[in-house]
């Protein structure tokens, strides 16, 4: 029984790591190995949290139908051997209430979140990651709805908790920092965006070195707002970081690069450069991307990332 319980912990320890390095389809893998194991075992409470955490890495990954299956099998476990208000049934709740979000179930997701956030300031105390991670999904619930001003309350107060524990999560704390930045974006608060990116973007540095996926999204966020703020050349100098670093884990023809060539689309239409801004994308990125990333439309006839939300910058509709 020790050898085992040491084989799931070590599933589990590394299907974390995965997860919070954005390693998704590793971070399945791991997590179905040890319900695999698991479920050879008489060991339901961990088994449920494997299928938890499952269903929540599905949801990051936008597979909604295969997340509800993974957290419907936690949910049963759960309810046949936990007391309705465990922290574990919370958690569970929790990914649900992200799954109403994303489906604009507003109502159904308001009642988990209430739910879950009552249970865990019982159990956990008001200042704990706990809840601060579940004022960062009410955060996510006001942005879908979009109330800015809200979300942005509620992150600042998951940020703020984060700050205050002698052992801060890391991941956390970026993850809140990035959303705390686009929410301010929203609301066309730059400056503030700005300085919420820039500070995650250096503790995702720390944490995950300065050539990941991870990085280099939120340098394409930073060359945004400085695209919003006029600033030029420093946004193209950022798009340009960004480029370098996917080109030469990805080669010039990968779909990771419409972020960063969004960006540089951005800046040469703000500043005129419209033979710059007008390239077509390379072929590769024709073939498999049809929605770039951040929602630029791509023109369906001349294949030209568009630095215009409504219109091709050939005069193409997008």
């Amino acid at each position: 029984m020790s050898n085992t319980t040491e084989i799931i912990d070590s599933l589990f320890d590394t299907g974390d790591r995965a997860y919070n390095c954005a390693d998704y389809d590793e971070a399945v893998m791991y997590y179905q190995a040890a319900i695999k194991e698991l479920e050879t075992q008489k060991m339901d409470q961990r088994l449920a949290q494997a299928w938890c955490r499952l269903g929540m890495t599905y949801i990051d990954m936008g597979k909604y139908d295969e997340a509800e299956d993974a957290l419907r099998h936690a949910y049963h476990l759960q309810m046949r051997t936990l007391p309705a208000n465990h922290p574990d049934i919370a958690e569970t709740r929790l990914q649900y209430a992200a799954i109403y979000t994303q489906q604009g179930n507003f109502e159904k997701a308001n009642t988990y979140l209430t739910q879950v956030l009552e249970v865990q300031q019982t159990f956990f105390g008001e200042a704990s990651c706990m809840v601060a991670r579940t004022l960062h999904h009410y955060a996510h619930f006001y942005m879908a709805k979009g109330l800015y001003d809200q979300a942005v309350g509620y992150l600042e107060q998951a940020i703020n908790i984060h700050e205050s524990l002698k052992e801060t999560d890391l991941h956390e704390l970026s993850r809140a920092l990035s959303c705390l930045g686009h929410g301010l974006a929203s609301k066309r608060c730059f400056d503030q965006a700005e300085a919420c990116f820039t500070e995650c973007l250096a503790i995702e540095k720390e944490l995950y070195g300065p050539d990941h996926l991870i990085v280099t999204n939120t340098i394409c966020d930073l060359a945004q707002v400085n695209t919003r703020l006029n600033r030029f050349e420093k946004a193209e100098l950022l798009a340009k970081e960004a480029l370098a670093i996917l080109e030469n884990r990805f080669g010039s023809d990968h779909t990771e690069l419409v972020a960063p060539l969004v960006c540089l689309a951005e800046v040469c239409e703000a500043t005129r450069r419209y033979a710059e801004s007008r390239k077509p994308l390379p072929r590769m990125i024709q073939r498999n991307c049809r929605v770039p990333l951040r929602g630029w439309p791509m023109c369906w006839k001349c294949n030209i990332i568009s630095a215009n939300r409504f219109r091709c910058c050939n005069g193409c509709f997008p």
